[in-house]
C-alpha cells in the first residue's frame, strides 16, 4: 500500500485521509508528484501545475499526475474568486484529466474523487481532532512521508490516545502496519476507524485490503458491501467488488447507464426537459427516444411535485417514482408489439425493476447526496441488502 502525502488544503478538495493505489509509477514521478502536491497546499498552483507536468512527462503510463492534476483544476473550478468562465474552463480540463487518469488505472482515487465531486458528490465536512491530536498527527505524517513507518505509528497511537474520535489517526496508524505487511494489526486500526465513522470511505476501502491480504474471504465481502453501502459513488469499492466476485468465479457486469434526457424545474419554476443530442452516426432509435422522453417528463412532473408548499416527497421518491412510471411506459409499449430497444443498460435496469430490485438498484447504482436519508433508511430495512444486490444482480454502475 502507497499512500500519496496529501496535506492542507488538499483535504478539503480532494480525499480525506491517507491515499494508496495499486501502482504510482516511476519513484521520480511519484516525488514530483508529491512536491506538486505540497505547493497545492500551500497556494502556488503554477508552481503545483508545472511539478504535475513533469511528472506526468517522467511517468507517461503513471496515472498519479493526472489524478493530482485534476485535483487542481478542480480546486480553481471551485473557487469563488476564479471567474465563472474560467471555473467552467477549469471544470472541463479537471473532467478530462480525471478520464485520462482512469485510463491509465480504474483505481486512481484522486481521479474518482474528482468526478464524484464534478457530478454533485458532496465535500464532507472535515473532523476537527482535539487536544494536541493534530500535531501528532503531522509529526506522524513528516515521518511516514520518509517511509520511516516505525516511527510514524508513535506519533499516530500518540493521537488516538489523544483524540479517541479521531478516525483519520487510526487510519493513518492502520496505514503504517499495512506499509510494514502486519495484515492483522492493520485490520484492527481499520475496523476501529471504522467504528467510529462509518462512511469513511479510506477506511472502509482499505480495511478490505487487509482482509484480502489475509483471505480472510467471508470478512472481506461483508466489508466490500459496506464500503458500498456507505459511499455508492465510490467506483473504487465497487471495483474491489468486481475483483471479489471475480476471484469467485461469479463476474459482475457494469451497466453503464448513459443519461440521455433528463427532467427538472428551471429558475423560473416551470418544468424543464434536457435532450442530449444524438450522435451523427448512430441509428434511429425512436423506442429508446420515448424511453428518455417520457421518463423526463416524468422526473420533471416529480420536480414540481417537491417544489410544492408542504411537499414531504425526497429527491429518492420523485426519482423511483419516474422511474416505475417510464417502465410502465415499457410494459405498454411491449403490449402493442415486441420491444426494440437499444440502450442494454435500459434494458438491464428493466429486468432489474422486473425482480422488484428498482430501489436498490437506484440507490446504489445511480446514487446522488440527495439520497442519502433514503438509502441509510433503506439499509436499516435491510441489513444484507447491498450484499444480497450484488449477489443477485451482479451489477455495478
Amino acid at each position: 500500500m502507497l499512500r500519496k502525502l496529501i496535506i492542507g488544503a488538499l483535504f478539503a478538495v480532494a480525499v480525506q485521509g491517507p491515499v494508496h493505489a495499486a501502482t504510482q509509477g516511476k519513484q521520480q514521478s511519484e516525488d514530483m508528484t508529491n512536491e506538486g502536491l505540497q505547493l497545492m497546499s500551500a497556494g502556488q498552483m503554477k508552481a503545483a501545475y508545472d511539478k504535475f507536468a513533469q511528472a506526468a512527462k517522467a511517468d507517461p503510463v503513471s496515472s498519479y499526475p493526472l489524478g493530482a492534476m485534476a485535483t487542481l483544476y478542480l480546486f480553481l473550478a471551485t473557487n469563488p474568486s476564479v471567474s465563472a468562465q474560467d471555473r467552467e474552463s477549469a471544470r472541463d480540463a479537471a473532467a478530462a484529466a480525471a478520464k485520462q487518469a482512469l485510463a491509465l488505472n480504474v483505481q486512481d482515487s484522486l481521479a474518482q474523487e474528482v468526478l464524484r465531486r464534478l457530478d454533485g458528490g458532496a465535500e464532507r465536512p472535515i473532523y476537527q481532532p482535539k487536544n494536541n491530536a493534530g500535531e501528532l498527527v503531522a509529526q506522524g505524517e513528516a515521518l511516514f512521508g520518509k517511509k520511516d513507518y516505525t516511527g510514524a505509528l508513535v506519533y499516530y497511537q500518540q493521537a488516538t490516545v489523544a483524540d479517541p474520535l479521531y478516525a483519520d489517526a487510526w487510519v493513518f496508524a492502520g496505514d503504517c502496519h499495512y506499509s510494514l505487511r502486519q495484515w492483522a494489526q492493520a485490520e484492527t486500526y481499520f475496523r476501529k476507524a471504522a467504528e467510529i465513522d462509518p462512511l469513511h470511505m479510506q477506511a472502509l476501502r482499505f480495511l478490505s485490503d487487509a482482509l484480502k491480504e489475509q483471505q480472510k474471504w467471508p470478512e472481506l465481502e461483508l466489508a466490500l458491501a459496506g464500503a458500498i453501502g456507505a459511499n455508492p459513488d465510490q467506483q473504487s469499492s465497487w471495483q474491489r467488488m468486481a475483483q471479489f466476485q471475480e476471484h469467485h468465479g461469479v463476474p459482475m457486469t457494469k451497466l453503464d447507464l448513459k443519461i440521455k434526457a433528463r427532467g427538472g424545474t428551471g429558475a423560473d419554476g416551470k418544468p424543464k426537459i434536457d435532450i442530449q443530442p444524438r450522435a451523427k452516426d448512430a441509428p434511429p432509435a425512436p423506442q429508446d427516444d420515448t424511453f428518455w422522453f417520457g421518463l423526463a417528463m416524468a422526473q420533471a412532473a416529480g420536480a414540481l411535485r417537491q417544489a410544492q408548499p408542504g411537499a414531504t416527497v425526497s429527491a429518492f421518491e420523485a426519482e423511483l417514482a419516474a422511474w416505475t412510471q417510464a417502465m410502465k411506459m415499457l410494459d405498454e409499449m411491449e403490449a402493442k408489439g415486441p420491444l426494440q430497444l437499444q440502450d442494454k443498460a435500459v434494458l438491464a435496469m428493466r429486468k432489474l425493476a422486473a425482480d422488484g430490485q428498482l430501489a436498490p438498484a437506484l440507490l446504489l447504482l445511480q446514487f446522488k447526496p440527495a439520497y442519502r436519508p433514503d438509502l441509510e433508511a433503506w439499509k436499516t430495512a435491510h441489513p444484507q441488502g447491498v450484499r444480497q444486490f450484488v449477489n443477485t444482480a451482479h451489477v455495478m454502475p
